[in-house]
């Protein structure tokens, strides 16, 4: 059994080199600077606003869902 050949096949995700996600290159890159260089503050700092901005976002209303009396069917 050729050890080489079975770890080919099971090719590992690239990581992108700025925030270390997979799924895209650093060019690519949705995070506008690299978090790696972040001090403890910075980051936790950046990690509330974005939070916050994802709290002040409302979500859309649901659709209205109408009711149903199940009582008649009971009789």
């Amino acid at each position: 059994m050729d050890i080489d050949a079975s770890w080919k096949t099971q090719l590992l995700p690239f990581l992108c080199y700025q925030c270390r996600k997979a799924g895209h290159k650093a060019p690519d890159c949705p995070t506008p600077f690299n978090i790696q260089e972040l001090s403890i503050d910075d980051l936790q700092t950046y990690l509330e606003d974005h939070l916050a901005e994802l709290d002040a976002k409302h979500p859309e209303p649901a659709a209205e869902v109408e009711e149903q009396d199940f009582s008649h069917h009971n009789k």
